[in-house]
């Protein structure tokens, strides 16, 4: 017997389509209510099927992930001149996993701490009591200081402006990949197109300087440019990434990793605010642990509760909130048929927020990842699932950390407004720029 299509909403195309746009995540939210945990609807120029459910999610990017390959979205982007980590699949995406996994292992994450220690020291250094900042405008700057370092080592004195303005470059190029023809827009005498290339060039001779270092062997370089460079297969059947792979690889790790990170750490702000009990002891155990002192690397595993509270956030608010996979082939997922070319779009917050796997799911509760409480702990990540699961967990997780040490011993952040801020979830669930914070010492705040 042939098995149905998923349930869902008929026609209505071009309506679907604004309704992503105008809010993305209120629209996934009215298909899960409306239809269940997975949804198979139209749009422009293809079927799309979304899916809630958690054992359907692990089905499709797990179970049967070889009937799935990477959306469409960063393959069309202009911008890469192959495929990366990021979007490839089957032999090849195994290959770039293994040659990039090892620069986020604790050795290069040893190296990349100081940066992350000063960068973060740095940001909250010129705030005076009472003054206002835009948190989401803050915490990108300080991800973006971060990944200027990391990437490309303390030596190199690439300006964090120079890495801003590529990464505007690749956003552009990434948001004309959804368009029809990109490749024609890419090529117009567009503004945005000259600006986007004019950057990418400029930072295409810093990553190619940076090779030539880190291929000369004649100094010690942490930076991930020389990691990758450096990558070889231990078993010997892989060659290495060349120069091109290399540059590749950086950019789509920087553009997925460096606005995501931004994003929960924004979140994670917010979130302290409006929980002033989950504050006040995240600010005991950082004043017992850190005792007035800088934080140092061996700070990140004292920091339980710390850690405790940026999974919080990255449950209630995942920043790669859903992945896209199209299927390659006619499958079944459930008890549903899923036709080939379908566009397939796991929402990943859906369990994350499930009160079948978090009690009080909707609450924003620490204690929840702490030892020795019963919960489903891998009910789903919200670094994504399976072969494809975000290579860079471990360095957005330290990063966190070291920002809050770095920041709660001495301030308090607090909403300027007593209006929640509205996420952009079109592509990623974005903390809403010129959403005011005020900052207080802490000195002057205590009872």
């Amino acid at each position: 017997m042939t098995l149905p299509l998923p349930p869902g909403p008929k026609g209505r195309a071009i309506r679907h389509f604004w309704e992503r746009l105008h809010n993305n995540a209120d629209f996934f939210a009215r298909l899960q209510a409306e239809y269940g945990g997975i949804v198979y609807l139209s749009m422009p120029f293809r079927k799309l099927c979304v899916i809630f459910d958690h054992d359907l999610i692990r089905e499709a990017l797990v179970e049967k992930r070889a009937s799935f390959e990477q959306g469409p979205g960063y393959k069309r982007a202009t911008f890469l001149g192959g495929p990366t980590v990021l979007t490839a699949d089957g032999d090849e995406h195994k290959r770039r996993r293994k040659l990039v996994q090892p620069s986020f292992h604790k050795q290069a994450l040893q190296a990349y701490a100081e940066a992350m220690i000063e960068e973060t020291g740095r940001l909250q250094r010129g705030w005076r009591d009472g003054q206002t900042i835009d948190l989401a405008q803050t915490t990108t700057a300080t991800a973006l200081n971060i990944a200027a370092r990391t990437f490309f080592g303390a030596d190199s004195g690439i300006d964090p402006g120079l890495v801003a303005e590529a990464l505007k470059g690749i956003f552009w190029d990434f948001k004309l990949s959804q368009l029809p023809f990109n490749r024609y827009l890419a090529r117009l005498p567009l503004p945005q197109n000259r600006q986007a290339q004019a950057a990418l060039h400029a930072l295409d001779r810093e990553i190619d300087a940076i090779i030539d270092q880190a291929l000369d062997g004649s100094q010690e370089r942490s930076d991930l440019i020389s990691h990758l460079v450096r990558a070889k297969d231990e078993g010997g059947v892989d060659r290495s990434l060349n120069r091109a792979e290399v540059r590749d690889e950086a950019y789509i790790i920087l553009m997925a990793g460096h606005e995501t990170t931004a994003n929960a750490m924004a979140w994670m702000f917010y979130c302290l605010d409006q929980h002033p009990a989950v504050r006040e002891r995240l600010e005991r155990e950082i004043d017992e642990v850190l005792g007035g002192r800088r934080p140092n690397l061996a700070d990140y595993d004292r920091l339980v509760y710390a850690r405790a509270v940026f999974d919080e956030t990255v449950r209630l608010f995942p920043p790669v909130y859903y992945v896209g996979r199209q299927a390659v082939e006619d499958c079944t997922l459930g008890d549903y048929r899923i036709p080939k070319g379908t566009a397939l779009q796991p929402c990943l917050m859906a369990p994350l927020r499930d009160e079948r796997f978090f009690a009080e799911a909707g609450g924003f509760k620490p204690e929840r990842w702490l030892e020795g409480n019963d919960h489903p702990r891998l009910a789903l990540s919200a670094f994504g699932l399976g072969v494809h699961k975000c290579v860079g967990e471990a360095f957005a997780r330290m990063e966190a950390v070291f920002m809050l040490a770095a920041i709660v011993p001495r301030w308090r952040l607090s909403a300027v407004s007593s209006q929640p801020p509205v996420a952009d979830s079109l592509v990623v669930y974005q903390f809403p720029r010129r959403f005011q914070m005020s900052v207080r010492a802490r000195a002057a705040v205590a009872p």
